[in-house]
């Protein structure tokens, strides 16, 4: 479905292609996502894996597809702030089938808790793409509750809901990345708000709730304790095997390595796959086969497969988009800062959900904001 929607964007835009907008795809909004595509192509002089490269380019084609549609045409604020309304009434609407499952098998649920696992969801989404999802719905339902619509109270409610969602099920992704948002939102009004003792009652009162949270909410204290344990693992050189936070620890020593070897031009992302296996064979950290997983970080992702020259432009323009809004003080800041962070949990450009996912609530909230600009 995914590759389909793209490929009506592409269409869409081919049909309605406007020479003129051309000189857009130069833009830094733009510019990366091309870039990114690009450093895919260039590793076919360099690759040893070349039909899983194949695979890579084909799945990529949404850093091409969606910047060259959103280039051609300027979509109404109408328009936007409907499809930001549709995808937080599904997402809501899964989050309730979610729910109503987690509590249907509770005991079992719980025991997937404990055991480090993640509660999957209804239609089948990885775990932390899902919990990625429920974030960014979170910020467009915050995005409506800024508006003047009667409507205005249902977005209150699904905000406040999405919220409570990602602490019941205990999507350690999803809480991680809410409380980032949450961080940069209290030195944001510390930074621009008069009155401190209103931001210093937020920042307690946030405090509080967390505190609440912890407390009360049993799936969210059991994965607390099992993220404990992880880390106890790793400071005292135990077992990794079935403990996830400790197998990306034992994974990202082992990517560290590869870099040293690779520093310059990286190994090519098709090869890294077989880099990761030999690097396991020689330093296995009592891993099992199965507990052998791949680098879960977007950016050493990136450092491995295309060097640090490559790398270095690639971040360069990541985080000047990322300052950019914040100096803009924009909604799609939100955006930004939460898949900056999932890029630390997880290489998750590398599933066509992430990505697709990502580029367009990014256009769609950049091309809000300029429509508020003009």
């Amino acid at each position: 479905m995914i590759s389909i929607g793209t490929g009506l964007l592409a269409f869409i835009a081919l049909v309605d292609f406007q020479k003129d907008k051309l000189k857009n795809l130069i833009k830094p909004q733009y510019l990366i996502y091309l870039f990114t595509y690009l450093l895919f192509l260039i590793s076919f002089f360099f690759t040893q894996n070349f039909s899983v490269l194949k695979q890579l380019l084909f799945l990529q084609l949404s850093f091409i597809i969606i910047p060259f549609f959103f280039s051609q045409h300027q979509t109404s604020k109408k328009h936007i702030d409907f499809i930001l309304k549709a995808f937080v009434i599904v997402t809501s609407l899964v989050c309730l089938g979610t729910l109503i499952t987690f509590f249907n098998n509770y005991e079992f649920n719980k025991q997937l808790i404990i055991n480090a696992k993640a509660i999957p969801a209804i239609t089948g989404v990885v775990h932390y793409q899902f919990a990625y999802l429920i974030v960014v719905a979170i910020i467009c339902s915050y995005v409506l509750t800024q508006t003047k619509e009667e409507l205005k109270p249902l977005w209150i409610a699904l905000f406040v809901f999405l919220i409570a969602t990602i602490h019941i099920l205990a999507y350690r992704t999803g809480v991680f990345c809410f409380y980032i948002l949450v961080c940069y939102h209290i030195i944001k009004l510390l930074i621009t708000v008069k009155n401190k003792s209103q931001v210093l009652g937020f920042g307690v009162l946030f405090i509080l709730v967390f505190s609440l949270c912890c407390l009360f909410i049993k799936p969210l204290n059991l994965k607390i304790e099992s993220t404990k344990s992880d880390i106890s693992r790793i400071i005292n050189h135990e077992n990794y095997n079935d403990h996830s936070i400790a197998q990306r620890y034992a994974a990202t020593l082992n990517n560290l390595k590869i870099i040293k070897k690779n520093f310059w031009l990286g190994v090519a992302p098709a090869d890294l796959g077989d880099e990761m296996k030999k690097q396991y064979e020689i330093e296995a950290y009592l891993l099992m086969p199965e507990n052998r997983v791949f680098v879960h970080n977007q950016y050493l992702f990136y450092l491995t497969s295309f060097g640090i020259f490559s790398f270095s432009i690639w971040a360069f323009l990541w985080f000047k988009n990322l300052f950019q809004s914040i100096k803009d003080d924009q909604f799609l800041t939100y955006l930004l800062i939460t898949t900056s962070t999932v890029f630390l949990i997880d290489d998750f450009f590398q599933l066509q959900i992430g990505f697709t996912s990502f580029l367009l609530f990014y256009y769609l909230l950049h091309q809000r904001e300029s429509v508020d600009v003009l």
